[in-house]
């Protein structure tokens, strides 16, 4: 894993009241982030337009979505703030993670009847 972004005191303050993460742990998920969060060019519909309007509250900030969390970093990757994904859009970015991976995490059941997929 790549090493660990420069953290902001309010990044921190924000990880720690929002998700109990201490310093050194927000440092791991913001490097994890980075490396395989998911941007807006991957998403579509309303979670796009969502971080479209959180990019231009942030101008020069690009938000990213790691674990179902948004993670907004600054100039020279910089982790500015990080706050949950509102409920409404879990399902575009479970779709848009499956599109950029290319697999689905979830597989269907298959029968005992000749291991095909129900």
């Amino acid at each position: 894993m790549a090493n660990s972004p420069p953290i902001s005191e309010h990044a921190a303050d924000r990880a720690k009241e929002r998700f109990g993460l201490n310093r050194r742990a927000i440092g791991r998920v913001a490097a994890a982030a980075l490396e395989h969060g998911i941007s807006p060019t991957d998403t579509r519909g309303s979670l796009r337009r969502y971080l479209d309007v959180k990019a231009a509250l942030h101008p020069g900030c690009e938000p990213v979505i790691h674990h179902l969390r948004v993670f907004v970093f600054g100039r020279e990757d910089t982790l500015i703030t990080v706050w949950e994904l509102p409920h409404e859009f879990l399902r575009s970015a479970e779709s848009a993670v499956k599109k950029a991976r290319g697999t689905s995490n979830i597989e269907r059941p298959t029968s005992n009847i000749e291991g095909k997929k129900v």
